[in-house]
């Protein structure tokens, strides 16, 4: 069976690749947290953190779609592309939201110009709700299953940090881990028959996965430094995690199977987290800490990470607006990526996935 594309070309020319350009085609749509105000080069960030989304394949077409003097973090579509979850302290504690993407109107957003290109899509924050909704505790890092149907969250309301699940509609939650030690930072595998954490339960900061009810709690790492923020590849064969045990922030593999790691960023100069491995299987983004800016965070890309050799060179999606070391704090973080051409597991009714700016349309599920 054949699911029918509509795809229009367009071109990324990579800032920070020599020889080659990045693949010539539209790779999708990237959510992030940032505490920009504006795409101004130079500008003076706010303290506060927003959603943003832009064009994978350059990094362009930016538009803040939340616009709270707070701080929304940890973004992560829905597998089908029609919402956002996110941890947000707007109600005054850090709870999980959903917001709904309006497409259509990110399109009017992206064919009405601005100064710098800064545009906010409006009415999109008429469309958030609290899921989680817990006074007095810490509910935060959102990760989607591959039916859409579930969220696991990491909350504090035991206590400790537990890994919690809910229906997609906040309804159902429980807690999954139970565990006394700081069970954090989830990750469900594409398919979502697994989830990634990150728990000291053993001493040190290590990557542990489990099945999706709880059970079969298996260790992936084991260092002494601290290992976090997983995230699977589409295979489920290798989970990305940041760690410091190379005495900075780098961005490591590990297979599951064999336990072989690699560093992938390999950069003693910079801070590299937030590592994010789209479906296309090819790539991976990460935020680094870079030039002589210890506070500004850019989002770089290394395209066919496995084959670019020891030293991969990263694309810095964001250069045009933080030319390196002059981003005057700007911090931008926590990438998702979704990309239409590679759809997440999806439930038979929800193969729904539109992105912005109409460049890529998936017109329903048509199968042949």
């Amino acid at each position: 069976m054949k699911i029918a594309y509509v795809v229009s070309v367009c071109f990324l020319i990579g800032l920070w690749i020599t020889g080659d350009a990045l693949a010539q085609r539209d790779k999708g749509t990237i959510v992030w947290s940032s505490n920009r105000n504006t795409t101004a080069p130079g500008e003076v960030p706010g303290k506060d953190h927003d959603l943003w989304v832009m064009e994978a394949s350059d990094g362009k077409n930016r538009i803040r779609v939340t616009d709270l003097p707070k701080n929304e973090m940890e973004p992560a579509w829905s597998p089908d592309g029609s919402q956002i979850a996110f941890g947000s302290n707007r109600d005054g504690k850090s709870d999980v939201f959903i917001i709904d993407v309006d497409w259509d109107e990110l399109g009017r957003v992206i064919s009405s110009p601005h100064k710098h290109g800064w545009r906010v899509a409006a009415t999109m924050n008429n469309n958030v709700r609290n899921l989680t909704n817990d006074p007095g505790n810490t509910d935060e890092s959102p990760t989607w299953s591959g039916s859409g149907e579930t969220i696991a969250f990491m909350s504090r309301r035991d206590g400790n940090r537990e890994i919690y699940l809910m229906r997609s509609d906040g309804s159902g939650q429980r807690n999954l881990t139970n565990h006394p030690a700081e069970d954090r930072e989830p990750a469900f595998s594409y398919d979502g028959t697994k989830i990634a954490f990150r728990s000291n339960r053993d001493g040190s900061e290590n990557i542990y996965i489990m099945n999706p009810d709880g059970s079969g709690v298996e260790r992936i790492t084991d260092h002494p430094g601290s290992e976090s923020q997983p995230t699977w590849s589409r295979s489920g064969k290798k989970i990305a995690f940041s760690t410091n045990r190379d005495g900075n922030g780098e961005v490591y593999t590990i297979d599951i199977e064999t336990k072989k790691e690699r560093n992938i960023t390999d950069n003693p100069r910079w801070g590299e987290s937030s590592p994010m491995l789209p479906a296309n299987g090819r790539d991976i983004i990460f935020s680094a800490v870079v030039g002589a800016d210890s506070f500004q965070a850019d989002l770089l890309v290394i395209e066919d990470f496995e084959k670019c050799g020891a030293r991969c060179k990263p694309t810095n999606l964001l250069e045009d607006m933080d030319p390196w070391g002059r981003g005057r704090g700007t911090r931008d973080i926590d990438p998702d990526w979704i990309d239409p051409a590679f759809p997440r597991s999806v439930s038979p009714g929800r193969q729904k996935l539109s992105t912005a700016w109409g460049k890529i349309k998936l017109m329903g599920a048509r199968r042949e």
